[in-house]
């Protein structure tokens, strides 16, 4: 949350999700804090729900993982009280679940997005699916290959139109070019060539505790871009790599670079162009 208000605070046009873990904010007292995000980026703002996951994290604060299931129904109460706290005439919303109990609830100043700021899911899990399909409108989707993008994009989204809703895709690739192909892949190769393997054993070890959201990724794709799916070439094969993408129902993309800074100045310069002529950005 800090984060997003320092960005939000710098920035004119970007927009800025703030990550958010269930177990550890009170529903009430994220919205508040989103309500003022979203007025200080001037309706900029989104939120990123986490049912949590990461028993390492947790329990260092003490905190207990409920079960895979319960956690999603948690996850529900959570996003229903955003909402209500964000739509609702202020001090009119009561809600009484068994992990939340609020009593004349209001927020001031309410978000000025309307019906109220995007939220975003990046679980896998059935449970998941179904709670992005009801109460999302991004699924953060992180398939272990292009191939395998329509059937994850096509579930998400016919699970919304059951509801009456839609619900929009976004990958998460990791983008890596040079001049040319053979240079591209010498860079990989070389950042693999310096993986700790043992280390990247344990941390896939520690993601995949108790989350079915981990379980497609390989340990290559873990070391080399954090489980991002490669998009490696020239320019101009990036491009065509990630209109492919788009084809197949990814309706966006979060993109991972290995020098963020510097690739994102790159990106904007060599390969934007192209996905404009490929009429995949405006």
């Amino acid at each position: 949350m800090t984060w997003a208000a320092a960005i939000l605070a710098a920035t004119h046009t970007i927009r800025v999700y703030s990550t958010v873990h269930v177990p550890v904010f009170h529903p009430l007292v994220a919205a508040k804090m989103g309500g003022t995000l979203d007025h200080i980026g001037q309706g900029r703002w989104g939120i990123n729900i986490v049912s949590g996951w990461s028993a390492t994290e947790f329990g260092m604060m003490g905190i207990e993982l409920l079960p895979h299931a319960e956690r999603y129904q948690r996850t529900t109460a959570f996003i229903e009280i955003l909402k209500g706290l964000w739509t609702q005439e202020p001090g009119s919303f009561t809600h009484v679940s068994p992990w939340y109990q609020i009593t004349d609830g209001y927020v001031m100043p309410q978000p000025m997005q309307q019906p109220h700021p995007p939220i975003v899911n990046a679980g896998t899990s059935d449970a998941a699916r179904d709670l992005v399909a009801r109460l999302c409108d991004w699924a953060f989707i992180a398939p272990p290959s292009a191939e395998a993008t329509p059937d994850m994009a096509d579930d998400f989204k016919q699970r919304a139109q059951a509801y009456s809703r839609q619900v929009r895709c976004a990958g998460m690739p990791f983008v890596l070019w040079r001049e040319t192909e053979k240079e591209a892949q010498a860079e990989v190769q070389r950042i693999m060539d310096q993986t700790d393997m043992v280390a990247a054993q344990n941390w896939a070890s520690g993601l995949s505790i108790g989350s079915e959201s981990m379980s497609g990724f390989s340990l290559k794709m873990l070391a080399l871009g954090a489980g991002a799916l490669p998009v490696v070439g020239t320019a101009y094969q990036v491009a065509e790599q990630l209109a492919r993408l788009y084809e197949l129902g990814m309706d966006g993309v979060l993109i991972e670079f290995l020098h963020y800074y510097d690739d994102t100045v790159r990106f904007g310069k060599e390969i934007v162009p192209l996905l404009r002529q490929m009429g995949v950005v405006a």
